[in-house]
């Protein structure tokens, strides 16, 4: 899926899938799709992420994430 060349299809792919995806893939896809700006999308993956994420620090630190776009 993280081969495809464009990125609307690594989202559609990605979005189908999400619930089997662990989490160094919903990493890689925030990293590739943040480069084209589509801010919603990373929104929504840090949004999974986060949710997936057991580590307290970390999901601090993804929550910063999140605030920061949304504000």
């Amino acid at each position: 899926m993280l081969k495809q060349e464009k990125i609307t299809s690594k989202l559609v792919s990605a979005r189908l899938i999400k619930d089997k995806l662990d989490n160094q893939s919903k990493k890689e896809i925030i990293k590739n799709i943040s480069f084209y700006g589509y801010k919603e999308a990373v929104i929504f993956w840090l949004r999974e992420l986060r949710d997936s994420t057991i580590n307290k620090r970390e999901k601090d630190i993804i929550m910063g994430k999140i605030y920061i776009l949304e504000n």
